[in-house]
């Protein structure tokens, strides 16, 4: 496990260190920067905060707290999963509540059904502070970290400005704030030459500090150092950091009054003394701490800066896209509408003026033509729109339609529609798509889509023109189809006419044959030694012809049989009227049937 005394490099502090972890109760803050997006990639470390290494002191810390109260069971509490890393056998003195929303580390805090030993919060936040605060009050031994440049008395001003209050803060033990400085090259760094107003800022510190001067500093005087140049560090006196700590205890009755045990500025000194640092960090400590925070201060202003343009840029991305997908959602609604009624029209012509007149609105265009294939060899000027000497309806070779187009590929066409006469005061085409309608797998037609003004069509334009053409194939092959079958319902409505007339006449001439045939004579005279037969059957159902027998007197009969030149209807009303036109002789003697 790692110890405190491997990041430490005065093994002055130790007793620090051992009344630290020697506490029973209250809160134990780990202060220190972490490394901040708006410092990468700045030229200069000395001009910059490097990452403070606060997250692995921490968890150091918390690894001997827990060595130091093996009686004593901790509650740790962070939003992530991994939040502390320690040793194998403390694992089953540690209960692990991981934090994620709708709960919070505020909730989690006031959440803990009994007061833990050791009670470790991966963050100290606005957010959580009163709890955390509440539950080191309450006797517990809370340790966390606080994101902060402060150190010393200023971590507790910060935690009012945070929401603590000053009875809050009577539960506060130790700040312990941590920083990484540049470390001079061991290879290159050389001693300082010690100016006057540097040996009067030495004597000053030597006043400050009086205490930690007499019992640090080395019993020769000790050697400052200056940075150097060599390849190992690139010719920049700096390889590697080394860490500044500052401990602070406050004293109970009196917060504010109260220094810090080991100020951060003194650990520098006593860096410095042992050739670690050089004698201008030391000396500079104060002034290089407030250029690092205006470096920091500016960078993220200029970060800041940076990101709220971004977002202005892509704010006004949005809203445009936004906007484009409202205007495309409509034209899509729309479409759809139209596809839905374009599926109920039967009537093609109308179809495809509709279908024309849409595809010109979604894009803007000002020329349109829609082709229909009527069949494998040929089709049809459906619809066209802007072209004044278009002629509507005059059938084209289907070779000739798809000469420069693709039967299933939209693609881009700046000629005159074909079978369409282009006036020359015709201002000239600037963009066009040949898209092509296919229904069911099969090419139904092609559909022209051209405009003068435009200089070319967008991608979702063209997209809206191929999906209308889906719609319109499947609609205008449904209207085909409709359009087919009425004319075979015509046809054969014409048909049955026919047969019908057909039918009435054969009913007709039945009833005019059977008429003619009880006209004829059934039965005959009888005459002693003759008998008489006759049978009519004509060509068609009535004919010209007739007989009869007729008795003359007791002893003589007369045989009539008559035969009207021609066959059919004429010579069988031309017998009917001579037989209903008789003579005066016949008048007494002939004899109609009985059906007659």
């Amino acid at each position: 496990m790692l110890r405190f005394s491997d990041f430490a490099h005065l093994p002055e502090i130790d007793g620090l260190v051992q009344e630290l972890i020697g506490e029973e109760s209250g809160l134990i803050l780990v202060a220190g920067l972490d490394s901040r997006p708006a410092l990468d990639g700045a030229a200069s470390p000395a001009t910059t905060f490097l990452p403070s290494g606060r997250a692995t002191i921490f968890r150091v810390l918390v690894g001997e707290l827990l060595e130091a109260h093996p009686r004593r069971r901790a509650v740790v509490i962070g939003e992530e999963r991994d939040t502390l890393h320690v040793a194998r056998r403390f694992k089953a003195r540690i209960e692990s509540i991981h934090v994620r929303p709708p709960l919070t580390v505020d909730e989690a805090i006031r959440g803990l059904s009994t007061r833990p030993g050791l009670l470790i919060i991966d963050r100290l936040t606005a957010d959580n502070l009163g709890a955390a605060l509440a539950v080191a009050r309450a006797g517990a031994l809370v340790v966390s970290q606080l994101d902060t440049l402060y150190c010393g008395p200023s971590v507790a001003r910060y935690l009012l400005e945070l929401g603590a209050t000053a009875d809050d803060l009577a539960a506060l033990r130790w700040v312990l704030s941590v920083q990484r400085l540049p470390a001079l090259c061991p290879i290159c760094k050389q001693p300082a030459t010690v100016s006057t107003d540097q040996l009067a800022q030495l004597e000053a510190l030597g006043r400050r500090f009086p205490a930690l001067a007499a019992l640090h500093a080395p019993n020769d005087g000790g050697a400052f150092f200056a940075p150097g140049h060599c390849p190992a560090c690139r010719h920049t006196g700096r390889q590697g950091d080394a860490a500044a700590f500052d401990f602070y205890r406050p004293a109970p009755d009196d917060l504010w009054a109260t220094p810090s045990a080991l100020p951060m500025a003194a650990y520098v000194w006593m860096l410095a003394q042992r050739g670690q640092l050089a004698l201008s960090d030391a000396l500079e400590f104060d002034s290089d701490q407030l250029r690092r925070a205006h470096a920091l201060l500016m960078t993220s202003e200029r970060r800041t800066a940076e990101i709220a343009a971004a977002l202005e840029r892509k704010t006004a991305e949005l809203e445009t896209a936004n906007r484009l997908l409202k205007q495309r959602t409509r034209e899509i609604v729309s479409l759809e509408g139209m596809g839905q009624a374009l599926l109920t029209w039967s009537d093609l012509s109308e179809l495809g003026a509709r279908v024309v007149r849409t595809a010109v609105e979604l894009c803007k265009a000002d020329r349109g033509a829609l082709y229909y294939l009527r069949s494998t060899d040929w089709a049809q000027v459906l619809a066209a729109h802007g072209w004044r000497d278009a002629e509507v309806g005059c059938g084209l070779a289907r070779n000739v339609v798809y000469e420069a187009v693709s039967e299933r590929e939209t693609v881009p066409f700046l000629g005159p529609p074909p079978g369409i006469h282009a006036p020359g005061d015709e201002p000239p085409l600037r963009a066009g798509l040949a898209v092509p309608l296919v229904a069911h797998g099969l090419p139904a037609g092609l559909m022209l889509i051209q405009s003068t003004r435009r200089a070319q069509f967008a991608p979702g334009e063209a997209a809206l023109l191929q999906t209308l053409a889906g719609y319109a194939a499947v609609a205008m092959q449904r209207a085909g189809l409709v359009e087919q079958l009425q004319l075979k319902v015509e046809a054969l409505e014409e048909a049955q006419e026919g047969i019908a007339q057909k039918e009435r006449l054969e009913r007709e001439l039945e009833l005019a044959r059977q008429v003619q045939q009880s006209m004829l004579p059934r039965t005959f005279p009888s005459v002693p030694g003759l008998a008489f037969a006759a049978a009519n059957i004509p060509a068609r159902h009535v004919g010209g012809d007739f007989y009869d027998v007729i008795r003359l007197d007791d002893e003589r009969v007369g045989l009539v049989i008559a035969d009207v030149s021609d066959k059919g209807m004429p010579a069988a009303l031309y017998i009917c009227l001579l037989y209903t036109s008789p003579s005066p002789r016949d008048r007494t003697r002939s004899r109609m049937p009985s059906s007659a």
